[in-house]
């Protein structure tokens, strides 16, 4: 009877370890801790073939404030043509379930009047030319617009280590004011980087995982991204000065 009892004993202690595996695992040891990778030090490749004006672009810039007051702030712009990706190859302490949290701004462009029609802003621009107003709109009450953009409508995919994961969240919309006197200062809008966050929850292995963003159909400006995990998770940075472009706006 005493030698069964150790039996059962062991067999107890060994299960709880198999348990406490498992949570140790999920839970990653605590706490979780953000580690930002910014997306100009991600890896940034183009279509093959691709023309030179359309790749991808380092772009220094200023955030939009209602005060006017934004911050600096530098993003990949461009990332518009299917095809194009940006690669975090990030490094993790141990295997872990992680928030990954996308930093962007839409470039959804577009001109909104003083009754709240929006259209596109390439309908706005025949206006420009001396073109008759498009239908239902008031182009004497007309601002620049950078529509909210819903993950599902980026026109982007994630992969994780190449399975597609599914974003939430919304990037904001803006109303930016025109220059009296001045209706080309619409174009202004095409320089305005107004951030939001797209976010989900994935399983990172221990060691190297491939984080890639993808454009399908559509296209956003990535600021960048930002792993919470309660294990260390690192990455190495990847110079594309050569991309540099200061924004004009």
């Amino acid at each position: 009877m005493k030698s069964f009892k150790k039996i059962l004993t062991f067999a107890a202690v060994s299960a709880l370890a198999l348990t406490m595996g498992a949570v140790a695992l999920t839970g990653c040891g605590g706490g979780g801790k953000d580690y930002s990778f910014e997306a100009e030090e991600a890896l940034l490749t183009d279509v093959e073939g691709q023309d030179a004006s359309s790749t991808m672009k380092v772009q220094e810039n200023v955030e939009w404030s209602a005060n006017g007051d934004g911050a600096d702030i530098t993003v990949v712009g461009y990332f518009a043509t299917p095809g194009q990706t940006i690669t975090w190859n990030v490094n993790a302490a141990e295997a872990c379930d992680v928030t990954l949290k996308l930093r962007a701004s839409s470039c959804k462009f577009a001109a909104i009047d003083g009754e709240g029609t929006v259209i596109d802003i390439n309908a706005f621009m025949g206006t420009l030319w001396g073109g008759p107003a498009p239908e239902g709109f008031d182009t004497s009450t007309a601002k620049g617009y950078l529509e909210e953009l819903k993950a599902a409508d980026a026109g982007v995919v994630l992969k994780v280590n190449g399975e597609e994961k599914t974003m939430s969240g919304t990037l904001p919309a803006v109303t930016i004011e025109l220059e009296e006197g001045n209706p080309w200062s619409i174009m202004g809008v095409y320089s305005t980087i107004y951030c939001g966050e797209y976010t989900v929850k994935v399983h990172l292995n221990k060691g190297a995982n491939a984080i890639v963003l993808e454009t399908v159909t559509g296209g956003i400006n990535v600021d960048k991204l930002t792993v919470n995990s309660g294990v260390e998770i690192t990455h190495t940075a990847i110079d594309n000065s050569d991309r540099l472009q200061v924004s004009q706006g």
